[in-house]
């Protein structure tokens, strides 16, 4: 019986080492080399068990490592964070069970498919079931092993996994082996060996491959590092939205980027186009720089989780909803059907979106680049962010606030999810946290660049980053196919356990080869048939939608040619996709306007400039490669000096670039004029030198302002950085205002609470009805307290220290003071047998009644100091309201001393 206790604790002292081993692979431990051998003292506990007892031990497993890899949701809920842990394990627990019943009655080869298949087949589920939480999925223990994860390209995250349960499955079975002195034949071990080799190999050459890249935009993220407790608070509005201008001024100075990202929710108000947006748009149209914004938005009675991109005019050029909504954080599930828990947790639900909206930004060469915006936890669901990416995104952008859990960490296991997502579809990620991980990541899952201070802290830090981003020229096969891998590891895990359910045991290897090809013949028949993915893989349809976005942004940027150019070709294929007739309309009648602006130029230019400033445009015109423009102004010249050679030239200098085109006539020259261009007019070419001449000292003129540009706008930073110091130091001093104030009311609350408590009983006392407290032995415990505030109250107030925890501990004193003595006059008045005690409190109240008052005189006199002094509405109003909380609670405590 001992024996056997002692074999049971064992068994269960691997299950706690195995969970120990697993939350050790992810952060911020990130000891991902455990993660392949972590589930083999659990496979040995699990050996020859009961499927109630594998349970019960895979349970156990579970539990504990989703309690300490989930524990930072005790920062919102204790409860919850249990619920979660229990929920998690449950899917580890089934997996035991599983694996206990099936592994006795398999050979070897099924066994090692089948345990690596059931896990995906469980975290699959686990990221459908309930609408889906594949929070740190096995595979994200990987992200920091860039050769590891390579082939999620293929395979997905949940490829990752596989092949982690995979190398534990064969490290077992050749312990198993070595324990049982039964080697394992050759054969055995270099097909494992030779998969795994294989699959770190296809790492080593995807890492190492030179990536097609193409379409370089600068990107810049600002990480504001809101604390969440003042982030909705109105008062901080203002200054919040200052600071993240100020970051983004600071950015735009040091980095110039294509964008500017800031987080989730970063507008620090419910945003209502066309109500209250009005300083986005300004700041927006002053910033000259895209920017990308979260805000909660509202559209009528609904409530949407949104990202909003701002033009350089400060207009809107697109809005995303969220599509994946948090339960019990944006929307409770089922109210209608569990009222209850609408009590339990009172929020209002947000309204999901239901489009896969793409924005559009020009990069640095011209080309447009088309990107999406996973908001919050949306970038862990692999199949949201292929989908848009199937759609024709680029790159994408994950906008997050993982402030509410604090330091811990949550921020890098969220960071994860966006390495895998960046190699799932080998695309470039942007991620822009309130308080961290700020960072870029390429299209391989290496971090590029992050927003980190000089003592190398990523998380609840103030700053920004920029990088350059590509358009990389390789799709991956797991955006084109999606969780298909995922699908046949499933099909093939549950056919097994059927097969395995009708016969007692399997030893025929065969026939998991043959249920492989039976759910991977399944599963592509099912890719192929789906119509989302033919209809999106037509390339006529993405270039048509390429072409479409390239010529609004041209539009948006006053590239009214270029989209001119793109529109028609649109509307060639296809006349009626979406707006594109308005479109041709608009740049029809903007470049007909600015054709005859340019006309007026040129008129005025000729009346009223000199010949030589005329020739000096066109000829700027032509060397910008503006043909049109210098035909226009050559024409000029010659409308006044029809003979002019040079002008004569250049047109047809013009005309011979442009082939003929309509825009000009022709002009043609005689041979004597081509003789005398060639030969040159003296002194046409004297004037054409001294211009030179001119323009050399214009460029060392460029250099010095260029060289006084550098050090003025580095001055600038340098000022806008102290400005940010500034406003990031008076939040944290009205942050801590606020928190006090709200200590403070919170006491004072209880106070008022509890002294209605006493209330009854002091009526009691002046009826002569004392009412004897139930049991008189507590009052020690409040003479106890009364001692102990008294205390605290004298050192805190030795130096003269008037702050808000000085003044508390003077009102909570009194309010124990005031408790004793109800204690006094009901001991005395019924119970004349303890009048020593009886008297001792009364010693105790009068000592400390009296300091207290004492006290009370001085803070109210320092605190009145404080408001003529305080320049800070936030202290003068809470001193303001110490000082008259302490008259009033002074007034009060005298009022009931005998």
């Amino acid at each position: 019986m001992v024996v056997n206790v002692k074999i049971l604790k064992n068994y269960y002292i691997l299950a706690i080492v195995s969970a120990m081993l697993l939350r050790s692979s992810f952060p911020k431990f990130s000891l991902w080399q455990l993660a392949w051998v972590a589930f083999i003292p659990l496979f040995f506990a699990l050996r020859s068990q009961k499927t109630s007892k594998a349970f019960l031990l895979s349970f156990l497993c579970g539990f504990l490592f989703n309690v300490f890899l989930v524990f930072w949701l005790i920062n919102v809920t204790v409860p919850g964070m249990l619920i979660v842990a229990a929920y998690l394990a449950l899917y580890i627990a089934l997996f035991g069970a599983a694996y206990s019943y099936a592994a006795e009655r398999m050979s070897f080869w099924q066994r090692l498919f089948f345990a690596p298949a059931l896990w995906v087949l469980l975290e699959f589920a686990r990221g459908m079931f309930l609408t889906g939480f594949p929070w740190s999925l096995l595979g994200y223990s990987q992200s920091y092993n860039i050769a590891a994860i390579q082939a999620a390209d293929i395979f997905g995250a949940y490829g990752i996994s596989f092949i982690v349960v995979f190398v534990n499955v064969f490290l077992f079975e050749v312990l198993i082996g070595f324990w049982q002195k039964k080697a394992l034949r050759s054969f055995k071990l270099i097909v494992p060996l030779l998969i795994i080799f294989v699959w770190f190999a296809y790492g080593a050459y995807r890492v190492q491959q030179d990536p097609q890249r193409s379409c370089p935009l600068k990107v810049a993220v600002v990480q504001g590092n809101i604390p969440q407790e003042i982030k909705w608070v109105e008062s901080f509005r203002p200054n919040i939205f200052k600071k993240y201008k100020l970051l983004t001024e600071i950015v735009h100075l040091k980095a110039e980027p294509d964008l500017i990202v800031w987080p989730e929710t970063s507008f620090p108000d419910h945003l209502e186009l066309g109500e209250n947006d009005a300083p986005l748009r300004q700041f927006a149209s002053q910033a000259g720089v895209p920017i990308m914004v979260g805000s909660i938005r509202i559209k009528g009675p609904r409530y949407f989780n949104s990202t909003l991109l701002f033009s350089t005019k400060g207009e809107v050029l697109g809005v995303y909803d969220k599509m994946h909504l948090v339960p019990f954080g944006e929307y409770i599930p089922a109210r209608f059907f569990m009222p209850f828990i609408a009590r339990i947790v009172p929020i209002e639900d947000f309204t999901p979106g239901r489009d896969f909206k793409l924005f559009a930004i020009a990069s640095a060469n011209g080309p447009v680049l088309k990107f999406a915006t996973l908001i919050c936890f949306e970038d862990i669901l692999s199949d949201l962010a292929s989908g848009f990416v199937r759609r024709g995104a680029d790159f994408l952008v994950n906008m997050t606030n993982d402030a509410w859990f604090g330091d811990t960490s949550s921020p890098y296991q969220h960071m994860q999810a966006s390495v895998l997502r960046a190699v799932e579809n080998r695309a470039y990620v942007v991620r822009a946290a309130n308080t961290g991980i700020s960072c870029i990541i390429d299209d391989a899952g290496r971090v590029e660049t992050s927003v980190i201070n000089d003592k190398g802290k990523e998380t609840f830090v103030t700053g920004s980053a920029s990088g350059v981003i590509f358009k990389t020229g390789r799709k991956s096969f797991y955006t084109g196919v999606g969780d298909i891998f995922s699908v046949a590891c499933g099909l093939y895990a549950a056919l097994l356990m059927l097969i395995l359910w009708r016969r007692p045991k399997l030893t025929k290897p065969f026939m998991s080869m043959f249920l492989v090809c039976i759910s991977l013949a399944f599963c592509f028949a099912l890719h192929a048939a789906s119509p989302v993915y033919a209809a999106i893989s037509q390339d006529q349809a993405k270039e048509l939608s390429l072409r479409y976005y390239r010529g609004v942004v041209n539009f948006e940027a006053g590239r009214y040619d270029a989209a001119m150019a793109e529109f028609q070709s649109v509307g060639e294929v296809d006349p009626y996709y979406k707006d594109v007739g308005q479109y041709i309309e608009k740049c029809v009648g903007v470049l007909e306007q600015g054709r005859q602006d340019l006309y007026r130029a040129v008129d005025s230019q000729a009346t009223d400039k000199k010949e030589f400033d005329l020739y000096f445009l066109g000829k700027s015109y032509y060397e910008k490669g503006e043909y049109r423009r210098a035909i226009e102004v050559f024409k000029a010249v010659l409308a006044k000096k029809p003979d002019d050679k040079f002008a004569k030239y250049y047109v047809k200098l013009c005309q011979d670039v442009l082939s003929g085109t309509q825009e000009a006539k022709k002009v043609r020259l005689s041979p004597d004029e081509e003789k005398a261009i060639h030969i040159g007019d003296l002194e046409k070419e004297v004037a054409y030198v001294k211009s030179d001449i001119k323009e050399q000292q214009g460029m060392e003129n460029f250099l010095e302002n260029k060289a006084q540009r550098k050090a003025d706008r580095d001055e600038l930073i340098r000022k806008k950085e102290r400005q940010l110091k500034e406003q990031e130091e008076l939040l944290g001093e009205e942050r801590e205002d606020y928190l006090a104030q709200a200590k403070i009311s919170k006491r004072t609350e209880k106070i008022k609470k509890e002294s209605e408590k006493w209330k009854i009983m002091k009526e009691r006392l002046a009826s002569d009805q004392p009412g004897v407290p139930a049991d008189l032995t507590e009052y020690p415990v409040y003479l106890n307290r009364a001692d102990s505030y008294y205390v605290t109250m004298k050192e805190s107030l030795r130096e003269s220290r008037w702050n808000s925890a000085g003044l508390n501990a003077i009102n909570v004193s009194l309010y124990y003071c005031d408790t004793l003595l109800i204690y006094f006059y009901s001991i005395k008045s019924a119970v004349p047998k303890h009048e020593n005690i009886a008297r001792l409190i009364l010693d105790n109240v009068k000592r400390a009644d009296t300091d207290a008052n004492i006290y009370h005189i001085h803070a109210i006199l320092n605190l009145k100091k404080i408001v003529e002094s305080e320049d800070r509405p936030i202290a003068r109003n809470e001193a303001i309201f110490l000082a008259d909380h302490a008259e009033k609670l002074a007034e009060w405590c005298k009022a009931v001393l005998p």
